[in-house]
């Protein structure tokens, strides 16, 4: 598998505050991270693809103007920018990736050795412009912001809550716990990140990404109890979790008592050792996920 990072303009690390309210800004890293940039009317960086160099350009225009709202803006109108412009980025991202399908379709062709002057060209104006070729799978890749795209635009101005809820997705981006359907952490990793969204979850009650967290939250939440596909956690012949899961899942009870984690976890396992003789092999792990399901709607209420 080929992942090629191409290190966006955007980038830097903050700490959060406790607080749902505006970050005082650091101005010197703030104009730092958001750099004017023209690439489009540079011959060097201009490409051959007409629909996808008007695209750049406009992208262009939309990051200076952003600059220019953002230098005044704090709080929720900072939040109400990023709501404008995240939809705004990310549809010309869409675009760019229609604009592009050739390259991207033929992208997995060539090793980092024989790559095309063409597509190396594009590789260094992306590179310019925050964006990477990431890889879906073994025959497909998209055009994707860096991870901290977002996140090193907008988290000096907006609220503590979408401050904190960029970083924590910035973050996940960075190190995703997925490729094609393999799990790339390890399982106690997993629950570190459980915890930490769950932190959040509970600290920013309010907050107008709750909807979102709460979603991440339990795409771990699945993936940490049921596995995958290619990596499950259960055996459906002998009715047990396998043992290096259920010594994680111990784990994270004795550890994270209190949590809704540790209690959700604590549930799904009393389930399936009360239920072993209730339900039939192909039955069992349905029912369990079921069970979760029910409970975890009703610790996230």
């Amino acid at each position: 598998m080929k992942i090629i990072y191409i290190y966006p303009l955007l980038l830097s690390i903050v700490l959060i505050s406790c607080k749902k309210d505006t970050i005082t800004p650091n101005e010197d890293a703030f104009n730092d991270s958001l750099s004017e940039i023209s690439y489009s009317d540079n011959p060097e960086y201009q490409l051959s693809n007409k629909d996808a160099q008007e695209y750049i350009s406009i992208l262009e225009r939309k990051q200076k103007d952003l600059k220019k709202k953002l230098r005044s803006a704090r709080g929720e109108e900072a939040n109400k920018l990023f709501n404008e412009y995240h939809k705004i980025l990310k549809e010309l991202l869409d675009s760019l990736n229609m604009s592009e399908s050739k390259a991207l379709n033929e992208y997995h062709l060539w090793s980092d050795n024989n790559l095309p002057d063409s597509i190396k060209k594009k590789e260094k104006l992306y590179d310019k412009l925050g964006i990477y070729f990431k890889n879906e799978d073994s025959t497909h890749y998209s055009l994707s912001f860096k991870a901290g795209y977002f996140y090193g635009i907008f988290k000096y101005r907006v609220t503590s809550d979408l401050n904190a809820f960029l970083k924590l997705k910035a973050e996940d981006k960075k190190n995703p716990f997925m490729v094609n359907d393999k799990v790339e952490v390890s399982w106690d990793k997993i629950r570190e990140r459980l915890i930490v969204w769950e932190n959040f979850i509970r600290k920013y009650p309010d907050s107008k990404y709750m909807d979102k967290a709460k979603k991440t939250y339990l795409d771990y939440l699945n993936v940490y109890l049921f596995g995958t596909t290619t990596m499950p956690t259960f055996e459906n012949s002998s009715k047990k979790i396998l043992p290096e899961r259920e010594q994680e899942y111990l784990l994270m009870v004795r550890k994270n008592p209190k949590t809704i984690s540790g209690k959700i976890t604590k549930e799904y396992l009393d389930f399936l050792y009360t239920n072993t003789k209730a339900y039939k092999s192909d039955e069992l792990f349905t029912k369990a996920k079921e069970h979760v399901k029910t409970i975890s709607e009703n610790y996230l209420k």
